[in-house]
């Protein structure tokens, strides 16, 4: 009855007003009423309507949400990670081990015994010296981290002088290094870091502020099947017999999408880096001091970036085709080569035709440029995290004003770092800093005894220093818990000195609690 009352009630009104109008006004007020009588009609349904079966409000169009960000999707090894093994997580979660000796005997608490422990893995060190390695020390399987920026003042350095001791990764994945010396000695005549993927491979892996001197036959090999999404970075090769060689040149299809990016090498005569690759390979802001041979050598239908690198050539005034950076011109070969600088005035414009600094492979006796058809005009995307590339002038300046490669940095209790730079590379880089034209002279050779930088004050200053005493030893209270974060920072942050809190994440951004002690190196 209700509905019928409110469907009656707006044809009574209108009669109404038409007989009153009809009977008392003139046309054009009779047309006013009806207007006025046909809104009130249409307030009075409307209001009908709304009272007898109201229609639901439209559900709004939900916003879409925001693809998130690459860094959101995958987590970094650690912030500065860039490059092919950028997402490296290393022994993330793991359980945390103490090298508290500098014993190469496999005891607990050596290293070589913390690298054989159940993974996943993070490595840490309360004790700082050089570790003198009688046997091989070989790292296998995946997983496992080792945080040479936890040592104390003085840091990490590995040595030995016996010629049959290799400081090898063999068929590894998944591993971080960080803030390691390797220093090695004349006799030991082998690779500085050797990697070998012999049958599961050499992939997700990331060399970072790492310092090398003193390599026999060249300071980084990376060989082998599936050596792939590698990176070394922020790191000194120096005074070595050659600088790295960086993909399998047997079989270069093992080899792909790994990044060679803001290292220094420092008196090497060639292979900065050697890149072997029937794929992508980068080799960016590189900065090479005294070089003795040629730059880099390359081809099996490699795709380089080859960008914003430096040499500064010392007591080089021209550059002669041996010395170049070479290229075999069958193999399809996609070179982007851009930006490179060598100074004395041998190549020093930034925006200059690079195919110049390349001659065609010819064993050491390169008499004429590489064919046009090796190069291509357009950058190849980065592998892996991509970073803002600096000029190659740029990447020259940092190393002078404000060097932070090699082994840099230590980190205190509180989460601060302090600089850990050693008498070698505090030499390196004071030499290039003395500007154009500054250089060391050097010879090199087949055998450790060619090579001078072994008659020098420098490595015998290294070899009286090296003791199984350590430099230093975090003392008792300063990880209570043993989780690999000193008691102060724990209690700074709000975590329990007295408990194991190492594979939480408080923050909720990824990073363990431990990572992001361990990590702090990247912010200071």
């Amino acid at each position: 009855m209700k509905n019928l009352h409110f469907t009656l009630l707006p044809m009574i009104i209108i009669s109404f007003l038409m007989f009153f109008c009809f009977s008392s006004c003139n046309n054009e007020e009779v047309l006013h009423d009806l207007e006025q009588a046909s809104i009130i009609e249409e307030v009075v349904e409307e209001e009908t309507i709304v009272e007898e079966t109201p229609e639901p409000e439209p559900e709004p169009t939900p916003e879409p949400e925001p693809e998130p960000e690459v860094e959101n999707q995958i987590l970094k090894a650690f912030p500065a990670a860039y490059g092919g093994g950028a997402y490296a997580t290393g022994g993330r979660g793991g359980t945390v081990y103490h090298v508290t000796n500098l014993k190469d005997d496999g005891s607990t608490g050596s290293l070589s015994w913390a690298i054989r422990q159940p993974r996943p893995a993070i490595i840490v060190f309360d004790v700082s010296g050089t570790i003198n390695l009688t046997s091989i020390m070989v790292i296998q399987g995946q997983d496992l981290t080792i945080a040479g920026q936890t040592a104390p003042a003085g840091g990490i350095t590995i040595t030995s002088n016996d010629d049959n001791v290799k400081f090898r990764l063999w068929d590894v994945n998944n591993i971080i290094i960080r803030y390691i010396r390797f220093r090695w000695q004349r006799d030991n005549n082998n690779i500085g870091i050797d990697i070998y993927g012999n049958n599961k491979g050499a992939y997700n892996l990331i060399f970072d502020h790492v310092s090398l001197s003193y390599a026999g036959w060249t300071g980084v090999g990376l060989r082998g099947v599936d050596s792939h999404n590698n990176t070394f970075q922020n790191s000194i090769i120096a005074e070595s017999k050659t600088g790295a060689i960086w993909g399998d040149s047997d079989t270069p299809g093992y080899s792909y999408d790994n990044s060679f990016n803001n290292n220094f090498f420092y008196n090497v005569s060639h292979r900065f880096p050697n890149s072997n690759s029937s794929g992508r390979v980068d080799v960016i802001n590189n900065v090479i001091q005294n070089y003795y041979y040629r730059q880099i050598s390359t081809d099996w239908g490699i795709k380089l970036n080859h960008i914003n690198n430096y040499t500064a050539a010392g007591p080089h005034k021209s550059l002669r085709f041996s010395e170049m950076n070479r290229v075999e011109s069958s193999k399809a070969n996609e070179i982007y080569s851009f930006g490179n600088i060598i100074d004395n005035g041998i190549f020093e414009d930034p925006n200059g035709d690079n195919r110049l600094l390349w001659s065609e492979y010819a064993a050491g006796s390169e008499t004429k440029y590489s064919q046009s058809s090796e190069f291509i005009g357009a950058q190849h995307a980065l592998i892996g995290e991509p970073f803002t590339i600096k000029t190659a002038a740029q990447a020259y300046a940092d190393i002078i004003t404000n060097p932070t490669v090699g082994c840099s940095k230590y980190l205190n209790a509180d989460g601060s770092v302090s600089n850990n730079y050693d008498a070698n590379d505090t030499a390196y880089l004071a030499k290039i800093a003395e500007g154009e034209g500054a250089y060391e002279a050097y010879t090199t050779g087949n055998a450790g005894t060619d090579r001078s930088w072994f008659y020098e004050k420098r490595y015998l200053n290294f070899l009286a220093s090296i003791s199984s005493t350590p430099q230093n030893t975090r003392p008792s209270n300063y990880d209570t818990d043993r989780d690999g974060m000193p008691d102060v920072w724990e209690v700074a942050k709000g975590f329990n000195p007295n408990a194991n809190d190492s594979k939480g994440d408080a923050d909720g951004d990824g990073y363990t609690n431990l990572e992001e002690f361990l990590n702090r190196v990247d912010y200071n």
